[in-house]
Parts: C-alpha cells; sequence; structure tokens
C-alpha cells in the first residue's frame, strides 16, 4: 500500500473511533502536509467537519490553533472564516455559545480564537488567574445570565469582570504557579 492509502486508511481509522484522538490526527495531517498538501488539506476539511458533527468545541479550538500554525499551506483550501464557522457550529451548549460569543470571534485571528476561548473554559470556581491590571485572584463564580466572571483579587474582592475582557485580559495559573502554591498553602512557602 502506498503512503497516500496510508494515510487514508489511518485517517477513517482515527476518525471512526468513539473518541477522537485529536492530537494523533493532526499529527498525521501535520506530516502529509510535507508531502501532499491537498490530500491533508482534504483529511483537515473532513477532520472540521467531524468535530462539528460531534459537537466538540475544546476539538474545535485543536483545529484552529492547527490552522494557525499552518495557515500559509492551506490558505489556498481553507480560510479562518471557515475555521470560525467550525468554532461557531462546534458550540451547542448555551454555555459554550455564551463563550464563543464574548471572544469576539468575527474579529479575531486564529490565536487570539484559541487564547480567548482556552482562558474562557478554563474559568471555573476555584481557579486561580493573573490579571495584568488587578494581580493575582481566584475565580468565585461565573454569572451567565450578565456574561461576566466574579473573581476574588487581593486588592478588589468580588470584581466583575464581562467574559469579553477576562478572555482578553487573564491568564490562567497552574497548579505549580507559586502564587496558587501560596494561596493554597501560605506556610509552606
Amino acid at each position: 500500500m502506498d503512503k497516500k492509502h496510508e494515510f487514508e486508511a489511518l485517517m477513517q481509522d482515527l476518525l471512526k473511533a468513539e473518541t477522537l484522538d485529536i492530537a494523533a490526527i493532526t499529527a498525521a495531517i501535520r506530516t502529509r502536509l510535507a508531502e501532499d498538501v491537498k490530500g491533508a488539506v482534504r483529511a483537515f476539511a473532513v477532520l472540521t467537519e467531524e468535530i462539528v458533527n460531534r459537537k466538540s468545541l475544546a476539538d474545535a479550538i485543536t483545529c484552529v490553533e492547527f490552522y494557525g500554525a499552518h495557515a500559509e499551506q492551506m490558505r489556498d483550501a481553507i480560510t479562518l472564516n471557515q475555521m470560525r464557522e467550525v468554532v461557531r457550529r462546534s458550540a451547542v451548549s448555551a454555555e459554550d455559545k455564551l463563550l464563543v460569543d464574548a471572544i469576539g470571534l468575527n474579529t479575531a485571528i486564529a490565536s487570539a480564537i484559541v487564547r480567548r476561548l482556552s482562558v474562557l473554559l478554563a474559568l471555573k470556581p476555584g481557579v486561580y488567574v493573573n490579571s495584568q491590571s488587578w494581580g493575582f485572584g481566584q475565580v468565585q463564580n461565573i454569572d451567565p445570565f450578565y456574561s461576566k466572571v466574579i473573581i476574588d483579587f487581593a486588592a478588589k474582592k468580588g470584581h466583575a469582570m464581562s467574559l469579553s475582557v477576562a478572555g482578553q485580559n487573564l491568564t490562567v495559573a497552574s497548579d505549580d504557579h507559586l502564587m496558587t502554591r501560596y494561596m493554597k498553602d501560605p506556610e509552606s512557602i
């Protein structure tokens, strides 16, 4: 079997799986891009349609990130507007739609879509965040009715920030971040 048919068979197997292994699929497409741009682009288009069918916003974000990294190679066949539509159509829950609406999808570039949605999807009560304006804080609540996140910062408890601003200005702190460790257990630090 030649490489083209091997790639097509691999893609079929990966796309039939109950749970998509998005990392394996994008790695295969990335490898194929070097040899056969048209074939890789066709596979990527099939992948994005499968993600829309499965209603997976997280996988849509991964595809936008992949597109951003390889837009130059795929630009004649796939556009940023098509990727925006994949994100829009993958958001089916009210919460997901709220987040997509908050990021300025129609004007955002690929990297901004990825960054903003990744931040917003990570915002849950108890998560630690960092803001250039307010410093370090902890998410207390998400208010979907008013499209706001409520954060306790050291200088301002109960600060209400729009999801739009949060997606643009916050970074999510990891569990091993020094300030996260300090907030959880100040005596050990």
